[in-house]
């Protein structure tokens, strides 16, 4: 017979033996049959929770207090004590113990207990499962059962989700009274599975017609969602309702307002508000044909929580769009299979799973094997890459490591002077009054002498005089960021302009071992400066969002070029000579430029004839490829640049537009039968019906017409009529971002949002909010 003994922590030995008095700490299963080491066994696990001072009442929630007398031998007792081994042997048998019979027992366990023993059975396969009642009628109860482990129905009493057991073992419980409402908030919230109830589309309804209004006035309700509107696009704390401040300046406009609790806010508002937005982008993502994934991970400051972003991109009628899918909680593994089930989760919930045909992301080999599991053509992203070619390719290499220890240096210096701004601020005001008061001696020394010649001097130096006299103020050292593009250029200019103040900060600060700056790393700094500048312009321009990028990227790229031949002429260490030829001779190494770059290129009005995109379609062989072909030698039997805009129609299945559709007379059609029109729609998907002489017509008038300096959306949105099958093609790689800056972007704001004060924030929570705040402008 097995009985629950409750010991507890307070025990004492005396003749022998050992008298525990049960109240209520902890159940530890005794054997009454003879085991003499079962009976060991409990009393390590006494003493275990009696040296660690547990008092764990809170696991236990039906209390039955027993008197147990367990008598030992003075040697077993001795050995307990002395034996330094006795949490190894506890652990031994523990697990010896935990089998999968135990779980067919009568002993009543609780729920900490089937948790963690569901947790090292996982492996097992239908050792706990969830059992669905297949009579409930509402939706949600699809997801939620009764609970059995080991063939038999445990704590009866809890229906347990069926998602959270199956994909990640864990137990989530939910009372037999609770309603359906607490269900679907945890289908919402934590899986993102959207079941409605005809409460929720009532209050759906009613928000959509209170965001949309324009009224004043509003009802208690309409308050609540337009407030929880206001602190998502503000990304501020939903208490800001219940602070003294906000309510005082809300009562000068109404003060007969009636504000809502920040729960509420926090809860039922937020939710309004995010389905509210939801089927928004859901609408503008149905009439969408092409879209390009960008998705990147990132974790929080505070928590170390895993985040995942996923962003569309599409051009529109020559309009470029961009939606965030989801900024969610994303917990471990972070490996290529969890991250193309939480794709294709994403994408099916927006209904744009077979709409993503193109990604851009970082290097990441788990996201690289998942979009080509996934089929999706992938580019890297052009800002990446530039900031992994001088971190990586340039800083790594011994050849420049004097370079690395200069900016190694800067960083030292940065954590030295961090909170010295007043201090440098001071001297660069002492060094301004200086120079004015230079200026105006040499002023006056000029002025005095009879020699008209100077008059021009005297013109300048008053210029420097009121340029001096604009006493500016210390901006502050600045420190580079490993993971973001160009944050190495502005630590170095940041010390640059004031390396003189530096130093002498510096000769104050560091008394035992000075560290300065002297002139000839000042000079280098000056050069790496200048050389990290010709990134700058392509990584700004590149991460642009409301303009189309991907067409520009090869011109950024042989500008680049341009420039090295040019600077290396100038520079005056052979340390930057050599760095300008070794940026040359691997630039292509770590710049991968693809079919698709150069049919966007194309379609560009003032690229369409550029000859440097010659010796890239020579690139490009003449069989079909994919987009994602990476360029690499040239090809003797090539495309010419008409051949090739023709085999990408023909290839995305281009016709004639509706506008041109619509011109045509309508015509009398003949009633066929449905083989038959299976086969023509067929046929239609297999060989597209393009006439050779009409299409190449258009591609060869588009090459043929006059270039216009304009902005290339605007010039397809005049000529789109001209060239309607072209102008399709264009649609389709102007949609395409040349980097993945939108999802950095996320992640910025996603920072905002997990403040230190909020860095308890439910991950749900930090969903929704970031999902209304990324997406408002694009909405509305």
């Amino acid at each position: 017979m097995k009985l629950s003994i409750l010991y507890t922590k307070s025990f004492f030995v005396e003749n022998l033996s050992l008298f525990a008095t049960a109240t209520c700490v902890k159940k530890v299963p005794y054997l009454e049959a003879s085991s003499r080491n079962k009976k060991t066994q409990d009393l390590f696990a006494l003493f275990q929770y009696s040296k660690k001072g547990v008092n764990p009442v809170y696991e236990i929630e039906y209390i039955i207090c027993y008197l147990a007398f367990v008598k030992m031998t003075q040697k077993t007792l001795t050995d307990f004590f002395q034996n330094s081994n006795v949490d190894e042997r506890i652990e031994e048998e523990q697990d010896e113990s935990d089998s999968f019979e135990e779980c067919d027992v009568g002993i009543v366990k609780d729920f900490a207990y089937y948790q963690d023993l569901i947790k090292k059975k996982a492996e097992i396969k239908n050792f706990a499962k969830v059992i669905i009642n297949k009579n409930a009628s509402a939706v949600s109860w699809t997801y939620f059962g009764t609970l059995v482990v080991g063939k038999k129905p445990v704590l009866t009493g809890y229906t347990f989700c069926k998602i959270c057991l199956e994909e990640s073992s864990i137990l989530k419980r939910f009372a037999k009274s609770t309603s359906t409402s607490n269900h679907i908030s945890h289908l919402k919230n934590v899986h993102n599975i959207p079941i409605t109830n005809k409460a929720a589309e009532k209050s759906l309804a009613t928000t959509s017609k209170v965001l949309q209004a324009y009224s004043s006035k509003c009802s208690k309700f309409g308050n609540a969602r337009r407030l929880a509107e206001m602190c998502c696009i503000d990304l501020q704390p939903f208490n800001i309702v219940e602070r003294e401040g906000f309510r005082k300046y809300v009562s000068y406009f109404d003060s007969s307002l009636d504000f809502p609790t920040s729960k509420t806010l926090a809860t039922q508002a937020l939710d309004d508000v995010y389905q509210f937005y939801l089927e928004k982008v859901k609408t503008e993502l149905k009439y969408a044909k092409y879209l390009t994934l960008v998705l990147d991970l990132w974790s929080d400051k505070y928590k170390k929580l895993s985040y995942i972003n996923i962003k569309v991109h599409f051009c529109q009628d020559f309009q470029m769009k961009h939606f965030s899918l989801m900024t969610s909680h994303f917990p471990k593994p972070h490996d290529n299979i969890a991250i193309t089930k939480q794709v294709q989760n994403c994408l099916q919930n927006f209904n744009v799973l077979h709409k993503c045909t193109n990604a851009v992301t970082d290097g990441g080999s788990n996201i690289v094997c998942s979009l080509k599991k996934q089929c999706i053509a992938r580019y890297n992203c052009l800002a990446h890459s530039m900031h992994l070619f001088i971190v990586h390719d340039i800083l790594k290499n011994p050849e420049f490591a004097i370079l690395d220890n200069v900016i190694t240096k800067l960083k030292c210096i940065f954590k030295t002077l961090r909170y010295k701004g007043e201090e440098l601020s001071e001297l660069q005001q002492l060094k301004g009054i200086a120079n004015v008061c230079d200026l105006i001696t040499q002023i006056y020394e000029v002025d005095n002498t009879n020699e008209t010649d100077e008059n021009f001097h005297i013109a300048d130096l008053e210029a420097e005089l009121e340029e001096a006299t604009k006493l500016k103020t210390f901006q502050g050292l600045k420190n580079s960021v490993a993971t973001r593009w160009n944050s190495l250029l502005r630590m170095i200019r940041s010390f640059s302009q004031n390396i003189d103040l530096i130093n002498i900060m510096l000769l104050n600060v560091c008394t035992e071992t000075p560290m300065v700056i002297p002139i000839m790393e000042k000079s280098l700094l000056l050069e790496f400066e200048k050389f990290l500048s010709i990134f700058e312009e392509a990584t700004i321009h590149l991460q642009g969002q409301d303009y189309a990028t991907f067409p520009s990227c090869i011109y950024f790229l042989e500008t680049i070029l341009s420039k090295f031949n040019e600077y290396e002429i100038e520079a005056s260490f052979e340390i930057n000579i050599n760095l300008y030829s070794f940026a040359k001779e691997h630039f292509y190494s770590r710049f991968k430029i693809t079919k698709a770059h150069v049919v966007a290129a194309l379609m560009d009005p003032c690229q369409k004839n550029w000859n440097i995109l010659e010796k890239y379609i020579k690139k490009i062989p003449k069989n079909s490829v994919e987009d994602n072909y990476v360029l690499g030698e040239d090809f003797e039997e090539h495309m010419s640049k008409e051949e090739l805009i023709y085999s990408q129609i023909r290839k995305f299945g281009i016709s004639k537009t509706s506008s041109e559709e619509e011109d045509e007379p309508p015509r009398k059609r003949e009633k066929i039968s449905n083989n038959r029109q299976k086969m023509i729609d067929f046929v239609k998907r297999t060989s597209n019906y393009l006439s050779n002489d009409n299409v190449s017509h258009e591609i060869t008038k588009y090459f043929e017409i006059p270039v216009e300096i304009t902005e290339s959306l605007d010039w397809w949105k005049e000529h789109i009529k001209l060239f309607p099958r072209v102008g399709e093609l264009a649609n389709i790689y102007f949609g395409i971002p040349a980097t993945s800056a939108s999802s950095e972007i996320a992640f910025s704001y996603a920072g905002s949002c997990i403040t230190e004060k909020r860095s308890r924030l439910n991950p749900s929570t930090v969903r929704k909010q970031l999902f209304v705040h990324d997406n408002y402008k694009s909405v509305n």
